[in-house]
């Protein structure tokens, strides 16, 4: 029997660097309090993502990993972007308005030029919270 991959929605994982100079401190604080807040603001964002959550690095367990031997990326953290279908995230992401805002914002926490983008399929095992 094969797994059925969960088809009533879809993610955009998008890997972050912070901008080279800024603390990790400034970093996340900047990208929760700020980005976050003024990007789930723009109308096209409000419409189209279901959910936009960010994962930001745990420094004590990347030390307690990367003692243990597992390779670390060079990434401070993944925002993930959930929509009914990736043509309504493309409508996010092509929106000249969104455009315009990651490319004035980015400046201020982020090195734009190492974002990486995956878009994600899931398949859930369990639902539970």
């Amino acid at each position: 029997m094969t797994t059925p991959v969960r088809s009533e929605r879809v993610r955009i994982a998008i890997f972050v660097k912070r901008k080279s100079g800024m603390s990790k401190e400034e970093f996340s604080h900047y990208w929760a309090e700020v980005h976050g807040p003024q990007f789930m603001a723009l109308d096209v964002a409000k419409r189209n993502v279901l959910k936009y959550e960010q994962a930001h690095l745990n420094d004590e367990m990347v030390r307690i990993f990367g003692a243990g031997g597992f390779p670390m990326p060079d990434y401070d953290g993944i925002a993930i972007l959930e929509g009914e279908s990736y043509p309504k995230l493309m409508k996010v992401s092509q929106s000249e308005k969104v455009q315009n805002f990651m490319r004035e914002d980015s400046e201020n926490f982020m090195d734009a030029a190492a974002m990486q983008y995956l878009p994600l399929d899931t398949i859930s095992f369990t639902d539970e919270i």
